[in-house]
């Protein structure tokens, strides 16, 4: 749904201001309209996704081609009939129609090979929490602020069958849970990929995105479900050596989530059953600490960065769901084949082998 809300919105800039090159005879400029559904649009996005390099490129060329047409706006208003543009305005509708193009082009070009909405024998739940680590978590009611979103993967019979499907059951529940710590670099979204194919072998798999404010990974206002994967990322590629400096720091928060959120999944399935810990990136010796720290409820651990195909360690399956981003980092497009496994296909072959000599008792 992200690739589309983006796509429309720059063919709608692009409607907005190509209507000025196309003027023949007198009219109403009722067009002209959808400057500002455009920048509204845009916010919805911003909104529903977060902040990304596209979301910021939509907003700055919906606010230019809003201000370009004000005065468009005003004749309209009054019901004003247009029969002609201003040398001007054609030209400044030929700047911002060369950028919605460019827009569009790059929309399409780094489309993600992984669709959220293609059907699946896997059925994802999301549980929202209110709270915080220093006093709890009670599931947030529809009008409460959320804090914490548990999303659950799991396989169903058939593929037709809503959240319903996941009603809680102790009987209907796989023995093997599965918790993955997903880098905040990449959060849950980046890894959906691989939860879905994980969970396609059976497993119960759980992903945490947390967002309270005792447990900040950005000391800043940015540290929220909108900016912080946008912001981290930044200041992880523009300065790689501060942000490595902050390890001690992730992996305290990581221990922080796990401690907040292994509790709640007991009460949920009991203290007899054990998890297994998969870690990524600035989460991989918080998860190695916390079995080391409590055997009794971890049955293993896998740590992500150890796949040699997996080429893009801290940040995600990306190489199907942001190819800008793996562009950035010189990674091409991961379509993975029946002749030639994804880099995915390798992660979840590794971490089901992982996860099989766990539970059977071996190293």
């Amino acid at each position: 749904m992200r690739f589309y809300g983006e796509l429309l919105i720059f063919c709608l800039l692009l409607f907005t201001n190509a209507r000025v090159l196309f003027v023949k005879h007198e009219k109403r400029d009722a067009l002209v309209v959808l400057a500002p559904l455009s920048l509204f649009l845009v916010i919805l996005q911003i909104l529903a996704w977060g902040i990304d390099v596209f979301n910021i490129y939509a907003l700055l060329l919906s606010v230019l081609v809003l201000l370009s047409n004000f005065h468009a706006m005003f004749r309209y208003s009054e019901r004003v009939y247009v029969d002609h543009y201003s040398v001007l305005m054609k030209m400044w509708a030929f700047f911002t129609n060369t950028f919605s193009i460019l827009g569009i082009v790059a929309t399409i070009f780094f489309m993600p090979s992984f669709s959220l909405n293609k059907k699946t024998s896997v059925a994802e739940k999301k549980i929202y929490y209110q709270g915080s680590f220093r006093t709890g978590f009670t599931e947030a009611s529809h009008f409460t602020k959320h804090t914490f979103t548990l999303n659950e993967y799991k396989i169903i019979k058939n593929v037709e069958e809503t959240d319903s499907t996941l009603e809680e059951s102790n009987e209907d529940v796989e023995n093997k849970l599965v918790i993955l710590m997903a880098d905040k670099r990449g959060g849950t979204e980046h890894y959906l990929p691989y939860i879905k194919k994980l969970a396609e072998h059976g497993y119960t798999v759980y992903s945490p995105d947390f967002f309270t404010d005792d447990c900040r990974w950005v000391r800043s206002t940015s540290d929220n479900p909108l900016a912080r994967r946008f912001v981290m990322v930044v200041k992880c590629l523009s300065n790689p050596q501060e942000f490595n400096s902050q390890r001690e720091l992730y992996t305290y928060n990581t221990s922080v989530e796990l401690n907040g959120l292994i509790p709640l999944l007991e009460e949920r399935y009991g203290t007899t059953n054990k998890f297994f810990l998969i870690g990524d990136g600035m989460t991989e010796t918080a998860i190695n600490d916390y079995f080391k720290l409590h055997p009794e409820k971890v049955q293993g651990i896998f740590e992500l960065s150890t796949v040699p195909e997996y080429k893009t360690p801290g940040y995600g399956c990306i190489t199907q769901t942001d190819l800008l981003l793996a562009f950035a980092l010189k990674e091409k497009r991961d379509y993975g084949t029946k002749e030639k496994l994804s880099s995915v296909d390798y992660m979840v072959k590794k971490s089901v082998e992982a996860i099989e000599n766990a539970y059977k008792g071996e190293e």
